[in-house]
């Protein structure tokens, strides 16, 4: 029986780096936060940030350090203390190249 890991479509890379996340909530409310890439894949990145997100939400990633910027969505969330766990697949055509 295939795990998670062998579905998966692109491989997962483990770089640090920091990414700038913006959302709007339901109600309209605005946020921006900092976030900590834990992973990044081609189609998407896995974050460590200081609040939830709620699943579906669309939110704006941008890194320089990860040349990207551009549309994700959130897929999953889980709290990790005082900390959450956040996955997004990039959407619009965003996707993210392993440097040469």
């Amino acid at each position: 029986m295939a795990g998670k890991h062998e579905e998966r479509r692109h491989t997962r890379h483990p770089l640090p780096g920091k990414v700038k996340v913006h959302w709007r909530t339901v109600d309209g409310h605005s946020f921006h936060a900092p976030a900590k890439c834990l992973n990044i894949s081609r189609s998407g990145i896995r974050l460590e940030i200081e609040r939830p997100i709620v699943v579906g939400t669309m939110v704006h990633v941008e890194s320089p350090q990860f040349r990207i910027a551009g549309v994700a969505y959130v897929r999953h969330c889980v709290s990790k203390g005082a900390r959450c766990v956040v996955g997004v697949e990039f959407g619009g055509g965003l996707q993210w190249t392993e440097p040469v």
